[in-house]
């Protein structure tokens, strides 16, 4: 492989690794937003 093509496909894992970083962290945000507002709510009853 040519020095292009191992610079395209580093781009490409790298984009992929982000993207799925990206998607892990929202998804743990939301969760733990809803988990921390049901504790919020039972609080305050």
């Amino acid at each position: 492989m040519s020095l292009t093509e191992v610079c395209a496909l580093l781009t490409v894992v790298i984009g992929l690794l982000t993207l799925l970083v990206t998607v892990a962290k929202a998804s743990f945000d939301a969760g733990w937003k809803i988990s921390h507002d049901h504790d919020d709510k039972n609080k305050k009853d």
